[in-house]
């Protein structure tokens, strides 16, 4: 009998996971990890929640959203290289769609916007057209790539 792989845990990063974020955010942004334990401590103002996708006690992604005022954010999404292509990006954003959805909308229809950072090494990348997300026109974000948003509502 085959045994069922490990399920996906998704939830609040903690405390103990964050050495790990920091690595995995270097390898995926190229950004040294003293700057990203820096940046993964900073609220930016406003409300912010890093949720982390792990198995067996691996972190294999993160997602950081924000909610400022009546604007929503996501500002971080990284996967593990080794985890690329098993639908983990896909499943930390609708967490962080559903909870900003369920916690922050407070009744009212807002969009969540995000700087598309998947085109930065593969141009060609549609990974947030597929979650329902659009281009803003004429709009970049501060790397150059394109800012992109979705509705959400109630």
């Amino acid at each position: 009998m085959k045994n069922s792989p490990t399920p996906l845990l998704i939830e609040p990063i903690k405390d103990h996971q964050l050495e790990a974020a920091a690595h995995l955010l270097c390898e995926a942004f190229n950004v040294p990890a003293a700057r990203n334990r820096q940046e993964l401590k900073e609220q930016h103002g406003g409300l912010t929640q890093i949720f982390a996708a792990a198995r067996d006690g691996q972190l294999l992604g993160l997602v950081r959203c924000h909610k400022f005022m009546n604007s929503l954010s996501v500002s971080l999404l990284a996967v593990d290289k080794s985890a690329r292509g098993a639908g983990i990006g896909q499943e930390l954003m609708r967490h962080a769609e559903d909870f900003m959805q369920r916690e922050w909308l407070d009744g009212k229809k807002a969009y969540i916007s995000l700087e598309d950072e998947t085109r930065r090494d593969n141009p060609a990348s549609r990974f947030y057209e597929r979650l329902g997300y659009q281009e803003w026109p004429g709009m970049t974000g501060s790397a150059g790539q394109p800012l992109m948003y979705k509705w959400l509502k109630p």
